[in-house]
């Protein structure tokens, strides 16, 4: 575990044991057990502290507090006993501050460390065990488990920032695209997920065909019209060939074409337990290097 000691207070999580609102968001390091595996222990735990020290005033800084540390992985908290939308929007502005400042991370001369972001908003409890007094607490309940499995859930779409649509629905300032409903592992209830691309003031209008063009290609996939869906998303990947989503769907239609059934109202729900192939057989089906 890697420690970076900070004053962190705890005056907007001042009920521990209370039932609180919030977001909790969990992130990964792509690259740590390969690091930790050929790097001495005093130079991947200096080179752990540099990394952290990216995160935590970004966090710090959008009133979020850390609640758990354990080598790449890190749990922050926005919570308080009352809703407030505030929460929801502190918690996006630092993961897209977060994804920005690890990619000038990871251009420096010194071993890369890829980062994946999970975030989902719901109800937690605080524990107040003595050893997380200098933090924000352990958050207890099921918005932990889910947040992790969004953020491991990156590795499968080819993106670095998912949210569930608890944290991104009515929320204004952000771009933001649905990527689908999914089951995720650990878990028992579908979630509709959406990638976080960035603020609103900071959008790449380069994106605005893809955005647009996806959206419609998932309606088609969310309305079980699974050949024109394909033929969509076959058809972005010729101008967004990089684009992980697009590619998810390439080859999840390619290999999970079923019968809908018979309700206007249902969603097509991807069970990611029963995603088999890894990002890099997708991409190696595409020909993509």
């Amino acid at each position: 575990m890697y420690l970076i000691k900070e004053n962190q207070q705890a005056d907007t999580i001042n009920g521990y044991g209370e039932l609180m609102h919030g977001v909790c968001l969990a992130t990964d390091a792509d690259n740590y057990k390969s690091l930790s595996e050929s790097m001495n222990p005093m130079t991947l735990n200096a080179l752990m502290n540099k990394y952290y020290s990216t995160m935590f005033p970004v966090i710090k800084a959008h009133n979020g507090l850390i609640a758990n540390l354990m080598d790449d992985a890190l749990i922050a908290l926005w919570a308080k006993p009352i809703a407030e939308t505030q929460l929801r929007s502190d918690a996006c502005y630092a993961a897209l501050k977060i994804n920005s400042a690890l990619q000038e991370f990871n251009h420096l001369p010194s071993p890369q460390l890829p980062t994946y972001l999970g975030l989902h908003y719901g109800e937690m409890r605080l524990s107040n065990h003595k050893l997380m007094e200098d933090y924000g607490g352990l958050p207890v309940g099921n918005i932990i488990t889910t947040s992790t499995q969004i953020e491991a859930l990156n590795k499968i779409l080819g993106t670095r920032i998912l949210v569930s649509a608890t944290v991104i629905e009515g929320l204004s300032g952000f771009i933001s695209r649905e990527i689908g409903v999914f089951l995720l592992k650990d878990t028992t209830q579908p979630i509709v997920i959406f990638e976080l691309i960035d603020k609103n003031d900071q959008i790449d209008p380069k994106l605005a065909p893809l955005l647009y063009a996806f959206a419609k290609a998932l309606h088609l996939f969310q309305q079980c019209q699974w050949k024109k869906a394909q033929k969509s998303f076959v058809n972005i990947h010729k101008y967004y060939p990089n684009d992980g989503p697009t590619i998810f769907y390439i080859n999840h239609l390619e290999r999970h074409l079923t019968q809908c059934p018979n309700n206007p109202m249902y969603k097509p729900v991807i069970e990611v337990s029963h995603l088999s192939a890894s990002r890099q057989e997708l991409y190696s089906n595409l020909g993509i290097q």
